[in-house]
């Protein structure tokens, strides 16, 4: 090994566990922040057993499949048969992954008040129906968790690391910029759908590559990591963006001077 490709190597070890480090700073302040927000009421046991529910059905059907099955086979057809066959095949899974957890998803929507009860036995009938609201809105996190974990196997097997890695920094960003901008004025319900978001953008993201808008290509020096770059298909897509973004810039700055204008942009 070059000593190129060792400092390479170095690099995306210490990234990573820069990463890792964040993510689990993140979390602890995301966890002070339910306390100081929710304390021990109602409210943040209702929160903490609705949040639950679907993380342990998920890690207790679907978890296990993905990383002894899938990934593997997945790896054996990356080197036995090439990138398209194995890309074909994980195309089959997360279709399949896709019906079969939304299937999970309607199950645990119309039983959500009885699964309350196999959670939080010995709760008041006011926080287990709190938690049951709260449920509906996150057991669909059972779906797109499926989704994305499946995207996340397929990017380990392609050695990028570095994204799956950042999946936990972005998502407890994402619960502590609620807490500090939107949680007095939504509460709780509103803090379920944070929940509920977190891998809405890992998902988006990789349908847009899925689909062609977007294309991986390995940075040169390193090949732990990738960037995602616009395709031509694309292109309409990011002229809508332009000039929706022109036209937002104009009716912000209507009736503003050019000076004071240009101090903004």
């Amino acid at each position: 090994m070059t000593t190129q490709k060792k400092n390479s190597a170095v690099k995306a070890v210490s990234f990573m566990m820069l990463i890792t480090l964040v993510g689990k700073v993140l979390g602890l302040v995301r966890d002070q922040l339910l306390a100081a927000n929710y304390g021990n009421g109602m409210a943040a046991e209702a929160f903490t057993t609705a949040s639950l529910m679907p993380r342990t059905f998920f890690d207790a059907v679907f978890a296990s499949a993905i990383s002894a099955s899938f990934i593997p086979i997945f790896n054996e057809y990356l080197k036995k048969k090439g990138k398209k066959e194995a890309f074909a095949l994980s195309n089959r899974f997360i279709t399949l992954m896709g019906l079969v957890t939304l299937l999970m998803t309607v199950v645990c929507e119309i039983f959500s008040t009885q699964f309350v009860w196999l959670f939080a036995a010995g709760y008041d009938n006011e926080t287990a129906a709190l938690a049951a609201q709260l449920s509906h809105v996150m057991f669909p996190t059972i779906f797109f968790t499926g989704i994305a974990f499946s995207f996340v196997g397929i990017l380990q097997s392609l050695d990028e690391f570095n994204v799956p890695a950042a999946l936990s920094v972005a998502s407890n960003a994402v619960i502590i910029l609620y807490y500090i901008f939107w949680n007095d004025r939504f509460g709780v319900y509103g803090l379920a759908v944070a929940k509920s978001n977190q891998n809405v953008v890992y998902l988006t993201c990789g349908g847009f590559v899925t689909e062609g808008y977007l294309e991986r290509k390995a940075i040169e020096g390193d090949r732990r990591k990738l960037q995602l770059v616009c395709t031509g298909k694309a292109e309409p897509l990011t002229e809508e963006g332009r000039k929706l973004q022109q036209d937002f810039l104009e009716r912000l700055f209507v009736n503003t001077r050019e000076e004071d204008k240009k101090g903004f942009l």
